[in-house]
């Protein structure tokens, strides 16, 4: 479930990109209304009414006097009145929600029901299965579950590469990975067993957990991008996490790395800032 507040947020954040719009067109359609509208249209509104399904337009001044307008002969001044009257009515209503959503942010603490699974005694929480936990309880909980991984063993002559996790992977660039993944707070499991929608069995270097959305993605380390046989071998499998669903960026991480360019933590940063936080 996601956070409400984080759903308030990006509510809030869209609609005061939308407001951040209206003024830059408000900006631009006051020069083109001192142009077309003369002192006479300042003070009033516009009025559209249909009769028999025609539709007519009149400006009614503060006074309660109508002016009617034609269709054609003013139609540039019709549409800028309505326009102006649009954009000022569609600012009034982002304002009025804007305070609404700031009034629920308040409340927000006491409206998360997670908080009802969290006060419970840790011998109580054994026994019941929550309608709705929180995102560490989830991501423990997944961390926990049992999974097929892929074995492998090291050449005799070199040493393990242990994560601060404990685990031993296949490379130095794969603990880096790990071990950024461990110190962002993000889950992962290393090597596990994937079956995709097309029955192919993989084994991603890592399966990663965005805790917040609780969305799984597939990360790829590709390390030895200078080999031809290993680049075109892995173009294909990335043709094939296409074709089953998997796009990069979306459900899909792929890093990469040559023996003269290595692994940019930069680049690793920015994919756990961007996707898993």
């Amino acid at each position: 479930m996601k956070d409400l507040l984080v759903l308030i947020e990006e509510k809030k954040a869209l609609l005061q990109a939308v407001a951040g719009q209206i003024k830059s067109i408000e900006r631009m359609g006051a020069k083109t209304r001192k142009r077309l509208l003369s002192e006479e249209f300042e003070n009033g509104f516009l009025i559209a009414e249909t009769k028999n399904g025609r539709n007519s337009y009149y400006f009614e001044k503060s006074g309660g006097r109508r002016i009617y307008l034609k269709k054609k002969k003013d139609a540039k001044v019709i549409s800028c009145l309505a326009q102006k009257e649009y954009n000022e009515k569609l600012s009034r209503w982002i304002e009025q929600k804007l305070k609404e959503l700031e009034q629920l942010e308040k409340l927000c603490p006491e409206l998360d029901i997670r908080e009802v699974y969290d006060g419970l005694h840790p011998g109580r929480k054994e026994l019941v299965d929550p309608i709705f936990i929180t995102d560490d309880e989830y991501a423990k909980r997944w961390e926990e579950e049992p999974y097929v991984t892929n074995s492998f063993e090291k050449p005799g002559n070199l040493e393990d590469v242990l994560t601060k996790k404990g685990e031993t992977v296949r490379s130095k660039s794969e603990k880096i990975i790990a071990d950024m993944l461990y110190d962002n707070h993000v889950p992962y499991r290393y090597e596990p067993e994937c079956i995709l929608n097309d029955g192919w069995r993989v084994f991603p270097d890592f399966v990663v957990l965005n805790k917040r959305t609780r969305k799984e993605f597939l990360w790829e380390h590709l390390g030895m991008m200078d080999n031809p046989e290993y680049s075109e071998h892995n173009i294909l499998k990335l043709r094939h996490y296409e074709q089953n669903g998997y796009l990069l960026g979306t459900n899909l991480i792929m890093t990469n790395e040559t023996a003269a360019m290595q692994l940019s933590t930069k680049t690793v940063q920015m994919y756990i800032d961007s996707l898993l936080v």
